[in-house]
């Protein structure tokens, strides 16, 4: 039986989100971030290192500005529900093929028409090439082109999770013809790319920044702001104080809101969210192999004091997929029942040293926790430290440059990979984006995926049940059966959940911030902004 998606307008609504200082910026009267500047320019401030490349696979400074730059075929909405993006229209004939209807009259910043040939391109670099993207695509066959507007997506076995990840930044489309030029240097500074997105990027220098130019060919409407000026900053601090003396409009996203706010006196904009946030442990290396030593940790955690420490009121939570990410699979009442019947590692010191007790190492264990520096992770990591050595685990916390830290997190293989992290997530509608990524023991040996290198026969099991098949039920029975042994293996212990944060000027209003604005492209944040009235 053949299923038609229909034609809908791509729009992300506010609805049950939005609260009035988002509608006109953050800050009311206050000066910090409204100083200088045309309401048709955004001077946006962004935590990294650097900005060495606009490659959608190697850019290490986060989706927002992928997003940006790049169009997806599909983009999702306000709830997280998808909707068409690059292509107009879907049809999925049978569970291994996906057709996917393209827009017809879509430009590349040159002019030039995109087609079927430029998606094909793109989706084979996306999905053949080492990335944190890599691990997503792994059942798919092939993408092949039926004609100049249609392309074909040929399935090794059903996949329910491959649609939302058509709608990632992990799944950019950029011309074929420019990759094909540019194979060495695709996305380093003085090449740069060649997209449909709603913003062309016209300089990118790693240290100083990027310029951009809206599009004024963009299939979703030529954008508001004319011209956005993009700069790394090393620290939330030195981000802070751009944003406090008037050098900023905008910082995003936002990983230490308070610290933020304490540096730069503004309040920074939130909406309720489901930023995970997490400890993983590598279980392929000693001590951290040891169950016992892994719940011992868990056990050592006074989440509520961590959360407290994050700030911006993060919520501590329990299952490794949380009732956000679940919503597609379950009612909230079954959800809700499931996640109340796991084990739970509340904060105890008696049983985090019988668990110690009873491990491989009685007399207590050391290890390398290594961070990078965003602000707040290296704050998370001592107190974390201080609280795990009160069961003898004796942690040495490594602070690495981002640069540094996306380079160990990429090692791919279990014996190399970081003994002890912090991750973030951004929520996704799709629970595979999560079980799959993090529990599947196929990607033990990959980079950027399956950071604590699980391997369990049974978790592989479930991971193919769970998007073997569209009906809720049984997807909701793999993934609460995933979550289950997630809880009773640590490999990865849940931490808190926080908001979706940016710093905006009050001369910017952005009506539709949502819980997934940060996780999805096309769906533009700057081209959503609008001068405040």
């Amino acid at each position: 039986m053949t299923r038609k998606r229909s034609k809908r307008l791509v729009a992300v609504g506010a609805t049950g989100v939005c609260v009035a200082a988002l509608l006109t910026g953050c800050n009311g009267a206050e000066k910090p971030g409204a100083i200088g500047g045309k309401a048709d320019h955004l001077r946006w401030g962004i935590v990294a290192d650097s900005l060495d490349s606009v490659d959608p696979l190697t850019l290490t400074s986060g989706n927002a500005l992928l997003a940006t730059v790049y169009d997806a075929l599909l983009t999702a909405d306000a709830e997280g529900q998808l909707a068409p993006g690059l292509a107009e229209s879907w049809d999925t004939p049978d569970a291994l093929t996906y057709v996917f209807h393209l827009r017809k009259g879509v430009k590349f910043w040159d002019g030039t028409e995109m087609t079927s040939a430029d998606v094909v391109a793109s989706l084979d670099y996306d999905r053949l090439s080492p990335s944190p993207y890599e691990s997503l695509f792994v059942n798919v066959a092939n993408v092949t082109a039926k004609d100049p507007y249609t392309v074909v997506l040929t399935m090794k076995q059903a996949d329910a999770s491959v649609l939302s990840l058509l709608a990632s930044v992990g799944a950019s489309i950029f011309q074929k013809k420019f990759h094909d030029e540019h194979k060495t240097d695709f996305g380093k500074p003085g090449t740069l790319t060649m997209a449909t997105g709603p913003y062309r990027v016209d300089t990118l220098n790693p240290t100083e920044g990027a310029e951009f130019s809206a599009n004024p060919d963009w299939w979703g409407g030529t954008p508001t702001i004319r011209k956005v000026s993009v700069k790394p900053f090393k620290t939330v601090t030195s981000a802070a104080l751009a944003y406090r003396s008037g050098g900023l409009d905008a910082v995003y996203p936002l990983a230490d809101p308070r610290a933020f706010a304490a540096s730069s006196k503004a309040k920074p904009v939130s909406v309720p969210g489901c930023k995970q946030t997490f400890m993983s442990l590598n279980t392929q290396v000693d001590p951290w192999n040891d169950v016992h030593v892994r719940r011992a940790f868990a056990y050592a955690l006074n989440r509520k004091d961590l959360a407290i420490a994050e700030g911006d009121d993060a919520v501590p939570y329990d299952s490794l997929l949380p009732a956000q990410v679940l919503a597609k699979v379950a009612d909230k009442a079954d959800i809700d029942a499931m996640i109340g019947s796991l084990p739970t590692y509340g904060f105890d010191l008696t049983k985090a040293k019988e668990e110690i007790a009873r491990s491989g190492h009685p007399d207590g264990v050391k290890g390398t926790f290594e961070v990078p520096e965003d602000g707040v992770r290296p704050k998370i990591a001592q107190a974390i430290a201080g609280m795990v050595a009160k069961a003898g685990i004796e942690l040495d916390v490594k602070v690495l440059s981002e640069a540094q830290y996306t380079q160990r997190v990429g090692e791919g293989a279990a014996k190399d990979k970081v003994q002890l992290t912090i991750q973030r997530l951004d929520c996704s509608e799709e629970p595979n984006t999560t079980a799959g990524f993090l529990l599947d023991g196929s990607q033990a040996d990959v980079a950027y995926a399956n950071y604590a290198a699980y391997r369990n026969p049974e978790a592989d099991k479930l991971v193919k049940a769970g998007i073997s098949t569209t009906d809720r039920a049984g997807r909701f029975q793999a993934y609460s059966a995933l979550d289950r042994l997630a809880a009773e293996d640590v490999p990865y212990i849940p931490l808190y959940l926080g908001k979706n944060a940016l710093a905006l000027s009050g001369r910017f209003a952005w009506p539709e911030l949502n819980p997934f604005s940060s996780a999805y492209g096309p769906a533009a944040w700057v081209a959503q902004l609008k001068p405040a009235s």
